[in-house]
């Protein structure tokens, strides 16, 4: 898809090839800019997952970059670490969100704006191949690559909401004392090496991990857990839920995926049982989560055709669907309380309700 797109931005232009070092050809994941003296770290959100650049080669040899838009050009090596860019063309999409609108307009400017000879250098990162690219512009600004494209909000801590264990919510228990379940996956740019801690409420956990390349998938190699006694008999279950989702079987292989809908985040993993646990910001008892402020109920779930809503009185003002992605691919504004999704493919979605007395987002399962 990516060098089809390219072809149809630049397919009328013709390159030439001098010399190029052949690790250039292949993704980068941009991870920095430096501009001026200053340093601006690549967003990495549910619109921006990750900053990609590619090097094609040989059929359609040239320069493509995409944030929100797309970036391409022509490329040309006039020595053995310098290029030329021209013919550089942008579409005009835009990005919703006007931070990664502000760093989309930066990082482009860099290509754009400031010449078009550039330098670059490839350096070994790690000792499992791979490497990191820096190209810089003629007034010594940079663009930092990595060889390994991963998506840089899954290094962070994510305290556990609930849990979906065979289509039945699990919350996690919030009455007594402090109990805060939770994972962070260390930061790294090399998938094959990767670490993760955590707590399930009482016991702590520990152990390696390994990513794949450019897609949302984290296999848990090993672990180990220093178990500790529960105050409660719920939080003892709980546990134990948890526990059993993470680390039944080892290696454990998850698909994480991640959703901002509207200043709300989730993030969550899923196994091949199709078993999740979700994640947030905080901590749940530390305040009622905004989506449970109206009290909305949706059925039938999963759905086929119709999705139905119950509001207890509360109009409607608009409904809002959103993939697992976080793309919104359904809005509607009329007072309704119903909802075609027949033309939605199967599988989990989110639905946002708005109303007068505040919003309410639920999930729901596709047929």
């Amino acid at each position: 898809m990516k060098k089809l797109l390219l072809f149809l931005l630049i397919s009328a232009s013709s390159f030439q090839s001098f010399g190029q070092d052949p690790d250039l050809i292949g993704d980068w994941q941009l991870t920095e800019l430096h501009i001026d003296g200053n340093t601006y770290t690549a967003p990495s959100n549910s619109e921006i997952e990750l900053i990609w650049m590619d090097i094609l080669n040989p059929s359609l040899e040239g320069f493509f970059t995409k944030a929100c838009d797309w970036l391409a050009a022509d490329i040309t090596f006039t020595g053995s670490t310098e290029l030329e860019l021209s013919n550089r063309n942008q579409n005009l999409i835009g990005c919703f969100d006007f931070d990664n609108l502000d760093y989309q307009l930066l990082y482009f400017d860099f290509y754009l704006n400031n010449g078009a000879n550039f330098t670059y250098e490839i350096t070994p990162v790690g000792g499992n191949g791979v490497k990191q690219l820096i190209i810089r512009d003629i007034n010594n600004n940079l663009a930092i690559y990595n060889s390994e494209l991963l998506r840089q909000y899954v290094f962070k801590k994510w305290y556990l909401q609930y849990m979906i264990i065979n289509g039945v919510d699990i919350p996690v228990p919030v009455d007594g004392s402090p109990f805060d379940p939770e994972i962070e996956f260390g930061h790294t740019f090399d998938p094959a090496v990767a670490g993760f801690t955590g707590n399930a409420g009482c016991s702590t956990y520990s152990g390696v991990n390994t990513f794949v390349s450019d897609e949302r998938v984290v296999t848990l190699t090993s672990n180990s857990v220093d178990v500790m006694t529960c105050a409660t008999q719920a939080q003892t279950d709980f546990e134990a839920i948890y526990l059993d989702f993470l680390f039944s079987s080892s290696p454990e292989t998850f698909n994480y995926l991640y959703i901002d809908v509207q200043g709300t985040i989730v993030f969550y993993l899923q196994n091949d049982e199709n078993n999740y646990a979700v994640y947030g910001e905080e901590p749940p008892r530390l305040g009622v989560p905004e989506s449970n402020l109206v009290a909305i109920s949706i059925f039938p779930n999963p759905v086929s055709e119709t999705l139905f809503i119950t509001s207890e009185g509360i109009p409607i003002q608009q409904i809002s669907i959103y993939a697992i992605s976080g793309k919104r691919i359904i809005s509607e504004t009329s007072l309704t309380n119903q909802i075609d999704v027949s033309g939605l493919k199967s599988g989990l979605y989110f639905v946002e309700l708005t109303t007068s007395e505040g919003r309410s987002i639920q999930k729901f399962i596709k047929k």
